[in-house]
């Protein structure tokens, strides 16, 4: 569970809908709908343990339907869903707290199937622990699924089962793919103060652990970049200062650099560019910035151009066909976010205003 779930865990939640408004970037309401070719998906949490997470779904015309799922499906998505990706027509959702990936139809958006992610010591779902799922990465033909029981679970996504656990670090989160090999973060998030500071690397042909590279403590995210370099960043003990970010020499397996001028909570990489942010959820200071990775450069300051404000920044997502930034702003976690689409420029194209509850990733489809 993300750090900023832990802080509101256990306060009663005012809901507070509203009708879904799109603002252009001057903050003046449009009569009508602004056009967007590509449809998308929108992952929201909801609180921890209040079982009120969502999927939203907008066709780029019309008002955008934020809660898709149960629309679809006549039940809920579950408890805190943590990450979605799209890999050939299904979406794969990963919910976290209920213990389960949900793979669902991408145009119908009924579910295919609810795959569960127990321990079988107990003999089953009713007495098994709960493995907890995090985060899902592709490739071949498999998704691989972080686990806060210190696995990743291995899916064939022709049938739709788990056919593989392997033991890695304690609470694996952000995992990434890159020259036959699967890097995983080991956070050890639920020890603080004792965080694990260790990336697992996988040879996916054999699914098994052939390396543990030692990073700053408490790895988050992980992503890969064009050369096939894998970058990653810790979250230190959650103060700003502690955020880092770090590249891993794909080759010999090492840790090549850390950016100690660089304060990462998240980052998101397309290509050789990539899209981080500073937050401090102290004083509400956040920074976007934009990398080059091929260079290891910062090519821009500030990447929001137009004066759009950030309140609480949430989590990056892009468009991969047009290259379109997606911001999700949380607020204060207990009222409906936004999604807000940002040019490549840096510029406000629309925001989907009040989507739902804690907003953390858009997926984009090809019409």
């Amino acid at each position: 569970m993300k750090k900023s779930t832990h802080i509101v865990l256990g306060i009663i939640l005012l809901h507070l809908f509203s009708a879904c408004e799109l603002i252009n970037q001057g903050g003046k309401e449009q009569e009508e709908w602004p056009q967007s070719d590509y449809p998308l998906y929108v992952l929201c949490e909801g609180l921890f343990n209040l079982n009120n997470g969502t999927l939203a779904y907008w066709d780029g015309l019309d008002e955008p339907e934020k809660d898709w799922f149960r629309q679809k499906n006549g039940r809920g998505l579950g408890d805190t869903p943590n990450d979605i990706k799209a890999y050939g027509n299904k979406l794969y959702l990963v919910i976290n707290v209920s213990s389960q990936v949900e793979v669902v139809d991408a145009k119908s958006g009924k579910s295919l199937k609810q795959i569960p992610l127990f321990t079988e010591d107990g003999g089953g779902k009713e007495n098994g622990r709960a493995r907890q799922p995090r985060y899902i990465a592709f490739h071949q033909d498999k998704a691989y699924i972080s686990c806060y029981d210190g696995t990743v679970a291995r899916l064939d996504t022709a049938s739709l089962c788990i056919d593989g656990h392997l033991k890695v670090g304690r609470h694996p989160e952000g995992l990434a793919v890159a020259k036959g090999k699967l890097y995983v973060a080991n956070s050890g998030g639920l020890d603080n103060p004792n965080y694990d500071k260790t990336l697992s690397v996988i040879d996916l042909e054999s699914f098994t652990e052939i390396k543990r590279i030692e990073v700053a403590i408490n790895p988050y995210k992980v992503y890969a970049d064009s050369q096939g370099d894998i970058y990653v960043n810790s979250r230190g003990d959650y103060n700003a200062e502690d955020y880092l970010l770090q590249r891993i020499d794909t080759d010999a397996d090492t840790l090549a650099k850390t950016f100690h001028d660089l304060q990462v909570l998240n980052f998101t990489i397309q290509g050789n560019t990539a899209y981080l942010y500073d937050f401090d959820f102290s004083s509400k200071y956040s920074k976007i910035f934009v990398m080059d990775m091929e260079k290891d450069e910062i090519i821009r300051e500030n990447f929001i151009t137009d004066g759009s404000i950030i309140n609480t920044p949430y989590g990056l997502s892009l468009n991969p066909f047009n290259g379109d930034v997606f911001i999700a702003d949380a607020y204060d976690y207990l009222q409906t976010g936004d999604i807000l689409c940002f040019s490549p420029e840096g510029e406000l194209k629309y925001r989907l205003k009040d989507i739902g509850l804690n907003p953390n990733a858009v997926v984009v489809v090809d019409p």
